[in-house]
């Protein structure tokens, strides 16, 4: 295996591969937590008709009011640590119903 760097489209093709056999969803954040990219079983989970709804705003936009300091710290950790485990939040469909 190289330790040269892939290119972008190798990672995009990897995620397209992995959200066609995964039975969850999959939203790809920036580091700035910005959404990037969503995947079919997101967009039907949210509600959404089209990927253009959501690339470019905050993924926080979409968390409930009462948990986003809790999301905020937990992609701080992910941003330090590399990952975590057990973050949780009730999220908002594009209808406005809440979702945990």
């Amino acid at each position: 295996m190289s330790d040269a760097p892939q290119n972008p489209e190798s990672h995009y093709e990897r995620l397209q591969n992995l959200s066609a056999l995964s039975s969850e969803a999959i939203i790809v954040l920036d580091l700035h937590g910005t959404i990037t990219k969503a995947d079919k079983k997101t967009l039907q989970i949210f509600g959404w008709e089209n990927e253009q709804e959501v690339v470019g705003r905050k993924a926080v936009d979409f968390v409930a009011e009462n948990d986003r300091e809790n999301i905020s710290q937990g992609f701080q950790k992910i941003l330090v640590d590399g990952n975590i485990t057990d973050l949780q939040c009730n999220i908002i469909k594009k209808d406005g119903t809440h979702l945990r």
